[in-house]
């Protein structure tokens, strides 16, 4: 498989494309040639911006759906998040413009972006099979929409995906160890290959009929534990059970309204001769 032909799972922005983040590519030109340099609006051109992406697998298996650049204080469409600064100098990526990606699981959808270009305003052809998607100080984006592979066919995730910040409040990126999406690039010694895994060992037989004989002991020691409640008859308790003369419940005898005004009937006597008394008192 043609490796253009793989979705796109990252994308960052540097200030010197000397310095693109290892397993990612700098569009260092436009396809007619010029320099794709997104800042332009300087004379001596002391400030520089270039575009990077990368095809890498990662962690979170996402994949690029949308990339484009809006006005600065435009709402952010919701799914998308915003890269504010630039991943080696963490400097403003662009005046008055915001650069904003979608990133969706693979899972979720059937096609991604697999291809970011860039032409510049004189340019008369535009990149084969390509939709543009905005203009960025006098250069055009270009993005290519490709149909994603079966997920057999993907690769193993090798690389940590960093979600950006949130678009509302954009801070910047924290760098680490392994380098994420919008990471700054490693070292020459942190780009060697990685140690080969330690091939797997295969327990012996000896050490295998031990484990077999500790489970053994294991469940054995288990079925003799017994529950709080395990060998209590479940039944009633004898006050409750019915005797043998009568099989029936008791009737229950309800008071009448004279039972009820003879026990309970109060004259207030004692209290009409106190309220006399301190009424004389007065």
């Amino acid at each position: 498989m043609a490796n253009d032909s793989l979705p796109v799972t990252g994308v960052c922005v540097v200030a010197d494309k000397e310095r693109c983040p290892v397993h990612f590519q700098v569009i260092e030109s436009t396809t007619d040639g010029q320099d794709a340099d997104i800042w332009k609006d300087s004379f001596f051109r002391k400030v520089r911006r270039y575009l990077c992406f990368t095809r890498q697998p990662a962690q979170g298996n996402v994949v690029l759906t949308d990339f484009t650049v809006i006005k600065e204080g435009d709402q952010i469409p919701q799914g998308y998040t915003c890269i504010p600064t630039t991943s080696d100098s963490k400097e403003p990526v662009l005046k008055k413009k915001v650069v904003i990606a979608k990133f969706v699981m693979r899972s979720l959808v059937n096609s991604a972006i697999c291809d970011i270009s860039l032409t510049s305003s004189k340019a008369k052809t535009r990149p084969i099979d390509a939709s543009p998607r905005g203009e960025i100080n006098g250069l055009y984006l270009y993005l290519k929409l490709g149909t994603l592979p079966s997920l057999t066919s993907q690769p193993v995730p090798t690389l940590p995906y960093n979600r950006p910040h949130s678009v509302s409040n954009p801070q910047p990126y924290t760098n680490n160890a392994n380098v994420g999406y919008y990471g700054s690039p490693r070292k020459a010694e942190d780009s060697a290959a990685p140690a080969q895994p330690t091939p797997y060992q295969y327990p012996s037989r000896g050490s295998t009929l031990t484990r077999q004989a500790s489970m053994i002991q294991t469940n054995a020691a288990t079925e003799r534990i017994h529950s709080a409640i395990e060998g209590v008859p479940f039944e009633l308790h004898t006050s409750l059970q019915p005797t043998d003369n009568s099989q029936d419940f008791p009737t229950l005898q309800l008071p009448t309204d004279e039972d009820v005004l003879l026990r309970y009937s109060y004259d207030f006597s004692t209290e009409r001769q106190s309220k006399q008394r301190n009424l004389v008192t007065l």
